[in-house]
């Protein structure tokens, strides 16, 4: 069974948006009482002038980095990118991340706080006219939390771990968590300052407005200014003499994690579609008792989907 943590690690994972989810952890080492928030970021972009747009995210634990990019209506190219320089980009931070970067960055213990990413979720919906519906929807987490600047939609479509989604004008999300060791960790002071902001992105790669480039995108092709909403959320903790006083206590779990993690690797074939859901939806129905002591009312739900007998296909977006 997953402990109270693992379980909600698994939301926070895989439907970063569901209740549930809040008061995440990593259930590693160390065992270290942490501050844990949601950031939140919602907003609208579009398709641009030649019927391409799109909405990328570098996962930031301050709030005052940008960490969000997306194209308006006068977008004209057919390539995703960070470079607010261009025409049509828009950036923006996480603002309600409690520590700036300053504070993060800090190179005093007494006034340092140190950051990691439980996980997170980012997801669209087409908010236009009926009548302009239409075109598709690439999603993408990059398997190696590479940067995902200069995708078009054939570089999308030539990924195995892509699914091209008909516009229906409903829900369509892609989740991101930590896929190495040292992503699971609170960086040493020692570390570098992008790392320390962008625990998840490629800080190798050159961006000129910020740190961490972009690790996760959605393309969107249709009628040049079709209107998409879009919602960004993402699980934090932090450890350091600024948390004091707003810490809860944490655990280790590492059977826990590690089944976890072994669902969430499968899930992002697309070429596992099937078993991933069901492998997914089957840890929820299993652990529906530390999912409820996580106050995460999947019991009926996980029942529902995978109850023997009901083998329905999961709605959590995992790709």
């Amino acid at each position: 069974m997953l402990s109270e943590c693992a379980a909600k690690y698994l939301l926070a994972s895989t439907n970063a948006a569901h209740p549930g989810a809040r008061g995440a952890c990593v259930p590693t080492y160390p065992v270290m009482n942490s501050q844990k928030t949601m950031g939140l970021v919602r907003g609208t972009f579009n398709v641009g002038t030649l019927g391409f747009g799109y909405i990328s995210v570098a996962p930031c634990v301050t709030s005052d980095q940008s960490s969000i990019f997306f194209s308006d209506s006068s977008y004209a190219s057919t390539v995703t990118q960070s470079n607010t320089s261009a025409v049509g980009v828009v950036d923006v931070p996480i603002p309600n991340n409690p520590y700036t970067t300053a504070v993060v960055n800090s190179g005093a213990a007494s006034t340092r706080a140190t950051g990691r990413i439980v996980g997170g979720e980012l997801r669209v919906r087409y908010t236009g006219t009926l009548l302009n519906r239409g075109g598709m929807i690439y999603g993408l987490t990059d398997p190696d939390h590479a940067g995902v600047d200069g995708y078009t939609t054939a570089t999308l479509a030539s990924r195995d771990t892509v699914r091209a989604i008909v516009d229906t004008g409903d829900w369509v999300s892609i989740s991101v968590c930590a896929i190495r060791p040292n992503e699971t960790e609170y960086a040493e002071s020692t570390v570098a300052a992008a790392f320390r902001s962008f625990p998840f992105s490629d800080t190798t790669a050159s961006n000129p407005n910020t740190s961490g480039i972009p690790i996760m995108c959605f393309v969107v092709t249709g009628v040049p200014g079709n209107s998409f909403q879009f919602e960004w959320i993402q699980h934090n903790e932090y450890v350091g003499a600024p948390t004091s006083g707003r810490t809860t206590p944490n655990m280790s779990d590492a059977t826990g994690f590690q089944n976890v993690n072994a669902a969430i690797l499968a899930s992002q074939s697309d070429t596992q579609e099937a078993s991933s859901y069901d492998a997914t939806i089957s840890a929820l129905y299993r652990n529906r008792d530390a999912m409820a002591r996580a106050m995460v009312d999947v019991g009926a739900y996980a029942y529902n989907m995978y109850a023997p007998g009901r083998q329905q296909r999961s709605r959590l977006a995992l790709m």
